[in-house]
């Protein structure tokens, strides 16, 4: 079921102002907005993946059960150009230790997610089938991924990117190791980039109706919606001396 309004991140508080929801169970995605005092009290990234798995898992859920969930969640500066600002965070009951686990990750996945209009999607249930996320220009559908089953991370990628006819497509999965259930399992983006504290890629490949064997094969895949120039002010480059160059340090970067 497609999610088909575009909301824009905000000008005032650089929230996007969007939470998806994700039941693999039921095959459903669902928009609600972020209430004011989840952004009051919890800020975002970290914060918000918290929260809303501390209130989603019961105490007693199996970290592999449907009834764990997995939250990727962005901050306020997430997308918004500021330096180090393309960061995002993976919060999850851990299948290591049963307590909540929070995985930090860069790249350009976060930035992707912020600027497609989602500040968090929350992942719940599982899938009878191999399937995958696709968001893109602010809608988001639960689509097939048995195409891409038995892949390590490089070729997932690069057959997602190649089937979409998108090389800029990002692309957040599991490999053969996540796929193995193994304990120390990551969810990589951006093929390099590592999600992996507290076995995450485990809990994300064990969405399966048999158990002790992967049965889904899950993936974001973020494209950037248009939007307005707006200036950017890039950190300057230090000199073999150590000091920072005033030329650089003034430079500033139209970005459309």
């Amino acid at each position: 079921m497609p999610v088909d309004r575009v909301i824009q991140v905000t000008e005032s508080d650089g929230y996007a102002e969007s939470i998806l929801f994700v039941d693999l169970s039921r095959g459903s995605v669902n928009r609600q907005p972020v209430p004011e005092e989840l952004k009051r009290q919890f800020l975002g990234g970290r914060g918000f993946g918290v929260k809303l798995a501390r209130d989603l898992v019961p105490a007693d859920a199996d970290a592999l059960g449907p009834e764990n969930v997995i939250v990727f969640a962005t901050g306020p500066l997430t997308g918004t150009g500021v330096p180090l600002g393309g960061r995002h965070q993976v919060v999850s009951k851990s299948p290591l230790n049963e307590t909540l686990c929070s995985s930090d990750r860069g790249a350009f996945f976060g930035h992707e997610l912020k600027v497609a209009g989602f500040d968090a999607v929350v992942f719940s249930g599982k899938s009878k089938k191999p399937v995958f996320l696709w968001i893109h220009h602010g809608s988001a559908e639960i689509r097939d991924a048995s195409p891409y089953w038995g892949m390590t991370v490089t070729e997932t990628t690069a057959g997602i990117q190649s089937d979409l006819a998108d090389p800029h497509v990002r692309v957040a999965c599991i490999g053969s190791a996540g796929e193995k259930l193994s304990r120390i399992a990551c969810i990589m983006s951006d093929q390099f980039r590592a999600a992996g504290r507290g076995g995450s890629g485990q809990s994300w490949a064990q969405r399966s109706s048999r158990p002790l064997q992967p049965g889904v094969r899950e993936g974001l895949k973020l494209q950037n919606q248009p939007h307005s120039k707006r200036q950017l002010c890039l950190p300057g480059r230090r000199s073999r001396t150590g000091r920072l160059r005033a030329r650089d340090s003034r430079v500033m970067a139209q970005r459309s």
